[in-house]
């Protein structure tokens, strides 16, 4: 069994619509580089000039907010990614 990453509406168009894309277990870098490689679209908007998580990119396991991608995914984890948005 896989983890699962869950696409934001506003990131969806990049990854062929899909809300959910399976990626292996590992750390939620590994995930995150996962989901990169196979939609390098991403690369924009999942990595700030350093390589890291932008700012307002924020990733929830497990009902709590990760500060820290090192940590586990498990089998049949979800991982979800939140965009902050912009407006005015």
């Amino acid at each position: 069994m896989m983890a699962k990453i869950r696409i934001p509406a506003a990131l969806r168009a990049h990854v062929h619509e899909q809300i959910y894309v399976e990626v292996p277990s590992g750390t939620v870098r590994q995930a995150l580089d996962y989901l990169i490689q196979e939609y390098p679209a991403l690369t924009a908007y999942l990595t700030d000039s350093g390589g890291s998580l932008p700012a307002h990119v924020n990733l929830f396991l497990r009902g709590h907010q990760l500060e820290d991608v090192t940590v586990q995914l498990n089998p049949g984890d979800e991982l979800y990614i939140a965009t902050a948005m912009a407006g005015g």
